[in-house]
């Protein structure tokens, strides 16, 4: 009744003066008359949050149907779908590419339907989103308007129900599949081609060749070294250009008789570092056996006193013998495993220590300095030079 107190928790006892304000909170036709709170209380407690404002606008102004009657209608009308569902099954899907290939496009129309997986979000009695499986999606990088679970009637219609229909996403992915394998074509094609090109080319020299070898009127042209580096721009890097009358200026007896010392004294130095180098690799594989000799002693004294305490002894190889690993590998392995000898070039001259000596780089200008014999004694003197750098005691004769 209008008389009676109403107690509410937290508000202590109600009065007639609040009946009002609680009637309209609760659905009740809120009675005429001056409201008991004053403007400028009422502004302060309505200010104090986002809800205030709300409950201000419904119980005092009356502009909006409280929430309340909202909550005592709920289930009394359902929410009605703008759209027919159909079952996914039915809706079907045609491949249009061969089309979109013939007409350039893909021909759509507003659709009609929405099924009822893939479509728009489910919606409750009361038209609210229904929080199931597609309403929380877990593609990255995917704006919502790209989710047909939150789109609205007018934009399935004209943008996800054609796309749906046309299966864009899947026509693009063929279209990536479709790109990636012309591409994939394409490189193939270069790289057959050009390692046929490249044999084709490898097979043209061979028999250029074999054919420039076994023709007797050919002679190969000798092309200057200062095409190949720049580092031959000088005045030594051309002597085998110079004619006769100038080399007879440059290369005179005793020039030539101190480039053949410098020859010799380089071929000497190098024949002792030779020398040292199997002396020492000597001494290693001694020093190997007399440690492989003393371990065996040892363990001959480890034998002989277990012997001497009849403890059971292990059987070894005799003195004298070699040890021979168990092993499993191929012959292959085994060569490949075995320590590489050391080798000297067969042209010492080869060695940057020789560079620009004029027996070991200018045969060419010797020759012209002596028709007939000048290349024959540069190649002879650097044979008997290589020769003379082969290690061992006594060293070998001097070129």
């Amino acid at each position: 009744s209008a008389g009676r107190p109403i107690p509410l928790r937290g508000w202590g006892r109600a009065g007639p003066a609040q009946l009002p304000l609680l009637g309209s909170l609760v659905g009740w036709p809120a009675p005429r008359g001056p409201s008991p709170f004053g403007g400028a209380m009422m502004k302060t407690l309505m200010e104090q949050d986002d809800g205030a404002r709300r409950m201000d606008v419904i119980s005092l102004e009356g502009r909006e149907q409280s929430p309340a009657n909202a909550m005592t209608t709920l289930g009394s009308t359902s929410f009605q779908e703008p759209l027919r569902r159909n079952a996914a099954e039915t809706h079907l899907v045609h491949d249009q590419r061969t089309e979109r290939r013939r007409t350039g496009l893909v021909p759509w129309s507003t659709e009609r339907h929405v099924p009822d997986v893939g479509g728009v979000g489910w919606r409750t009695k009361a038209g609210h989103m229904l929080k199931n499986q597609a309403f929380y999606p877990q593609r990255p990088k995917t704006n919502l308007w790209d989710n047909p679970t939150f789109a609205g009637v007018n934009t399935w219609k004209e943008y996800h129900g054609p796309r749906l229909r046309a299966d864009a996403a899947m026509m693009e992915r063929l279209d990536l599949y479709d790109e990636d394998r012309d591409e994939w074509e394409a490189r193939k094609t270069f790289v057959n081609t050009k390692r046929a090109e490249t044999l084709d080319r490898f097979h043209s020299r061979k028999l250029e060749r074999s054919q420039l070898s076994t023709s007797s009127s050919w002679a190969p042209p000798r092309r200057p070294r200062r095409e190949i580096c720049s580092k031959h721009e000088t005045f030594d890097g051309a002597l085998d250009e110079k004619p006769p009358r100038g080399l007879r200026k440059v290369f005179t007896e005793s020039v030539l008789s101190k480039d053949r010392d410098a020859i010799r004294q380089i071929a000497g130095r190098i024949q002792n570092e030779e020398t040292w180098k199997q002396v020492f690799k000597h001494m290693e594989q001694e020093r190997r056996a007399d440690l492989r000799a003393d371990l065996q002693q040892r363990q001959a004294h480890t034998d002989r006193l277990m012997l001497l305490s009849g403890q059971p002894v292990k059987q070894h190889l005799p003195p004298g013998q070699a040890h021979r690993s168990l092993m499993n590998s191929s012959v292959r392995t085994d060569a490949l495993a075995k320590p590489r000898l050391a080798s000297i070039p067969k042209n010492i001259c080869q060695h940057t220590d020789f560079r620009g000596l004029v027996h070991a780089e200018d045969g060419v200008a010797l020759e012209a300095l002596l028709p007939g014999a000048g290349l024959e004694l540069s190649t002879e003197f650097k044979a008997r030079a290589s020769a003379s750098t082969q290690p061992g005691w006594p060293p070998p004769p001097a070129a």
